[in-house]
């Protein structure tokens, strides 16, 4: 008779995780790694983003495009973890304080993450740019198109971007925030840490016209949406990188001649 010996050797997983994708396991070397051997997942698999296959830690992802106005049509694809996101510049006359206290989206009610506001509570102009966000759920309930904003002090105009972003935790759409302002200065920066597989956005703007001028984020790593500029009185900026890791990026917009009222936000989307 014959005897077989057979060694069994257990390895420690360290910091890989299994994927079971019904009767086949797919393991990556890492969270946000792609599998060894990749495949197309399950079209209804949680947290992806259609536009990203090819591993299963998702990536935060630009839906569509960019929107100046009023209208925001809606973009990409229900129950890919969206986040919403309205970037609003604002210039005021007076008012103490000078701030967008609420925005809707199609009977939604919007949550802002941050703000900075030149001379918020002082006397004469005041000019500032918000970052207001909608999850997924309410995404969905909403019924139609329009933006409302609403604001304390005495609004002379403003400027709006809207976008949609795929594969946003929901739980924690944020790693961070950063601000700056000023009322006399010829710049405006702000610096802020990104995360794995993340996207920081920036908006921002002066008490000023564009003009002839130019309005630019001085950084080059950061894709410029555009820029506008509202009732000849101020102007907006808007832009976004992707994060690989946790260093920090800092984000400096200028517009040339002009040192009024530039203030500016950077906020961090953390993925699913």
């Amino acid at each position: 008779m014959k005897y077989f010996v057979f060694t069994i050797l257990v390895l420690p997983l360290l910091a890989c995780h299994n994927f079971d994708l019904g009767a086949q396991v797919v393991q990556a070397t890492s969270e946000c790694e792609a599998p060894i051997d990749p495949i197309e997942p399950p079209p209804d698999l949680p947290g992806r983003s259609p536009a990203n296959t090819t591993g299963y830690c998702t990536d935060v992802e630009l839906q569509g495009s960019w929107q100046s106005g009023t209208t925001c049509l809606e973009q990409g694809v229900a129950n890919t973890n969206r986040l919403m996101i309205v970037a609003i510049t604002t210039e005021y006359t007076s008012g103490n304080p000078k701030a967008v206290t609420s925005v809707s989206w199609g009977g939604q009610s919007l949550a802002q993450v941050a703000e900075a506001v030149s001379n918020k509570t002082g006397g004469g102009y005041g000019t500032g740019s918000d970052v207001w966000f909608l999850s997924e759920a309410d995404i969905q309930n909403a019924t139609g198109s329009s933006l409302s904003i609403a604001h304390s002090g005495t609004l002379d105009s403003y400027g709006v971007y809207c976008a949609f972003f795929s594969g946003v935790s929901q739980a924690s759409p944020f790693s961070g925030t950063a601000t700056d302002s000023a009322t006399s200065s010829t710049s405006a920066s702000a610096s802020l840490a990104g995360v794995e597989s993340g996207l920081t956005i920036l908006v921002g703007g002066f008490g000023d016209p564009i003009g002839s001028n130019t309005l630019a984020i001085t950084e080059p790593e950061w894709t410029t949406v555009g820029t506008q500029e509202f009732n000849n009185q101020a102007s907006q900026i808007v832009g976004y990188k992707t994060t690989t890791d946790t260093t920090v990026d800092t984000g400096t917009i200028t517009l040339t001649t002009s040192n009024r009222r530039p203030q500016i936000v950077l906020v961090n989307l953390q993925p699913m």
